[in-house]
């Protein structure tokens, strides 16, 4: 199991400026800014273990389209084996808790007719 510490770092790899606290190097809080610092502040620690195993999965292959079977094999792994709406599921659930506005996401990208990729916030 992850700490804390762990999960919040892989979000911070991908998402560094929402991450960082307001400073000289950064930008003034845009529009919906702090929103997105109140959904990072939230504890990782009770983010179920698939979501947060698919988000790493995520973060440590960035800008690579990803289809619902490779992800199926690479994150649940062939012994657990789900159906692939499963990935769809846990994809709308990383929105919901990442994305400024879910349902036109930025980041957690549908690559139609193939699959998912992440895209990682630019710093």
């Amino acid at each position: 199991m992850h700490s804390n510490n762990s999960r919040a770092a892989v979000v911070a790899q991908a998402f560094p400026r929402a991450c960082n606290e307001r400073g000289r190097d950064n930008p003034p809080c845009k529009e919906g800014e702090t929103i997105w610092r109140i959904k990072l502040a939230m504890s990782f620690s009770r983010w179920p273990a698939m979501e947060f195993k698919i988000l790493n999965f995520f973060v440590a292959n960035p800008n690579r389209v990803f289809s619902r079977d490779q992800l199926l094999n690479e994150v649940w792994g062939y012994e657990n084996y789900p159906c692939s709406r499963t990935v769809d599921n846990h994809v709308l659930k990383l929105r919901q808790k990442l994305e400024l506005e879910p349902a036109e996401p930025v980041h957690f990208r549908t690559v139609h007719r193939v699959g998912y990729k992440l895209i990682p916030e630019v710093s």
